[in-house]
């Protein structure tokens, strides 16, 4: 490369190097949270100067992996397969975004240009196939600012990113006459943009002032710590995946019968019972021996029956005695799927009496985690699930579910309350809390073993969405953990309650019981779902498409 073409790469790479790593700091996290508001201006000046093709692309490309490298990395130690191929792919969003970037700036507002460019590369990656990835979105670092996280009832998740993004085009705006541009829209222009999109979430949530809840069910969560540590503990020492599975089981019983309240509704984590429960008829086998790798040798509805009789109903529940709450519990769950047995993972509601109540099944499901994509159209799959199943514990084989699920029960004061159920990866998607919310739920509940990803930043990142789910539908969020962050957050997004123990919130056992407060208003959110992302990213796109380089000259989308 002749050293007349090499500036036209470097510089564009250093600015995308260098708003990767200051939008990883800003995300949940290392909570720098004010570095939110200028992690794009070195990549936005880039993209306002000459330069672009193959070489812009190639530089925005290295600056998104090296932002989900940093950001998404935890995804590594569940399964690598799965962040070789989360992460380049999500890598591609930088490139849809400064493209879209480097058009849309010739005629808009710096401002403007960024916020919607910005918009259109996260809300297409959080719908890329198998499932999106809607983790790293820029807004998110303001899940500890409830001032400015009220404007998400109104467009979400991604309009709290919109704005942000509107903030950092306006500081690069102003700055473009330094590094001799001139932004079509003007220093005032840019500079007015800027303010209206900083202060109009603080005013609007300052004017909107608290939401108005009523006193809601005491809810008793528990965190019982059992890590993968533990897991590799008894595994070298001679034990099995059972053994550790009980052990797992009877932390969470031991807390749960210590705990001075069990509150009107008790509430395990994910998959915290070590055998699995389903459904079927007296006789049906669930799974033969070398049917599903990984699975119990032979398993059927006697078995699971006998399962949730021991584990559930004298275990826990009869366990309580005079204390008897309904119980929410995680696990394994075999469930018939276009005519055959399939293993979901489930939330299973049980009543005081200990029945079953209801059940609802994961609908996103961990790509690599806990589905392997097109499994059964390629030879190597199954050696790749085992390959995964030594690390996580099980094969990578679930099935998702269809759709969401109200759970009503009465608390001990008679009234009865309604409430949905996300589990884990759930937790990332608006979807299913909105279609809750419409349902008319009072509350939503988490269930969460995010033990895999060890001390990670995955966890705050977790707790960031639950904020937003909160404010979105105007419902408080209950997170039940296996390891952490197990929090109670109330509808206007603020975390309320959380587990901890002398300053940890991970890796840290107890229980945490809350009065849930229940809001007495909707939002818009509710109504129009995520129409101004997806309207952001339609108008992006088309300007961007309309606004084409006349004979393919590589002019700067600002006038020097």
């Amino acid at each position: 490369m002749s050293g007349g073409r090499s500036p036209s790469l470097l510089r564009p790479l250093i600015a995308s190097l260098a708003s990767a790593l200051l939008l990883a700091l800003s995300q949940p996290g290392p909570d720098l949270a004010p570095v939110t508001f200028l992690a794009l201006v070195p990549w936005t000046l880039a993209r306002l100067g000459p330069g672009g093709g193959a070489r812009a692309w190639l530089a925005d490309y290295a600056g998104g992996l090296v932002f989900f490298a940093a950001s998404a990395g935890w995804l590594s130690h569940v399964a690598f397969v799965a962040a070789a191929i989360v992460i380049p792919v999500s890598a591609l969003s930088f490139v849809v975004s400064g493209w879209a970037l480097r058009r849309l700036a010739r005629r808009l507002p710096v401002s403007l240009a960024v916020a919607l460019a910005w918009t259109a590369g996260e809300y297409l990656r959080s719908l890329c196939p198998p499932g999106g990835f809607p983790m790293g979105i820029l807004g998110a670092g303001l899940y500890r600012v409830p001032l400015l996280l009220q404007v998400a009832d109104l467009g979400g998740m991604f309009l709290v990113s919109f704005l942000v993004a509107g903030v950092n085009g306006a500081l690069a705006g102003l700055l473009a006459p330094r590094l001799g541009l001139r932004p079509r829209g003007g220093l005032r222009v840019e500079g007015a943009c800027g303010l209206l999109a900083l202060l109009g979430p603080a005013v609007y949530g300052g004017a909107r002032g608290p939401t108005p809840t009523v006193e809601g069910p005491v809810v008793t969560l528990v965190q019982a710590n059992v890590s993968e540590a533990s897991k590799r503990e008894v595994q070298t020492g001679g034990g099995d995946a059972e053994e550790w599975a009980r052990s797992l089981y009877q932390a969470h019983r031991r807390l749960s019968l210590a705990a001075a309240d069990p509150g009107d509704l008790l509430v395990w984590p994910e998959t915290m019972l070590p055998f699995p429960l389903g459904n079927g008829k007296p006789g049906e086998v669930f799974v033969e021996a070398g049917e599903l790798p990984g699975g119990p040798f032979h398993y059927e509805v006697a078995d699971a029956q006998a399962a949730e009789e021991e584990l559930v109903r004298r275990g826990v529940i009869e366990a309580l005695r005079e204390r008897k709450p309904h119980f929410l519990v995680g696990a394994l769950f075999y469930d018939r799927l276009e005519g055959r047995f399939r293993l979901f993972n489930t939330a299973v509601l049980f009543s005081p009496k200990g029945e079953r109540i209801d059940w609802y099944h994961k609908v996103h499901l961990v790509p690599g985690g806990e589905v392997l994509p097109w499994r059964r159209a390629l030879p190597f799959a199954d050696a790749v699930g085992r390959w995964i199943e030594s690390w996580a514990g099980y094969f990578p084989d679930l099935a998702g579910g269809r759709g969401p699920k109200r759970f009503t029960f009465r608390a001990r004061d008679g009234k009865e309350w309604r409430f949905g159920v996300g589990i884990c990866w759930d937790n990332a998607y608006s979807d299913l809390f909105r279609a809750n919310a419409r349902e008319g739920v009072d509350f939503h509940v988490v269930l969460s073993n995010e033990a895999h990803f060890l001390d990670s930043y995955e966890m705050e990142q977790l707790l960031a969405h639950a904020a937003f789910r909160a404010v979105e539908t105007r419902r408080a969020v209950v997170r039940a953990t296996n390891t952490g962050i197990t929090a109670l957050l109330t509808p206007d997004g603020r975390v309320a309650a959380v587990l901890e123990r002398e300053g940890r919130r991970k890796d840290v056992a107890g229980t945490l019981t809350v009065r849930v407060p229940v809001a007495e208003r909707g939002s818009l959110f509710l109504r129009i779902g995520e129409a101004f992302p997806a309207g952001a990213t339609a108008v992006a796109l088309l300007l961007a498409g309309l606004l084409r380089r006349r004979g393919g000259a590589a002019e700067s989308p600002c006038s020097a």
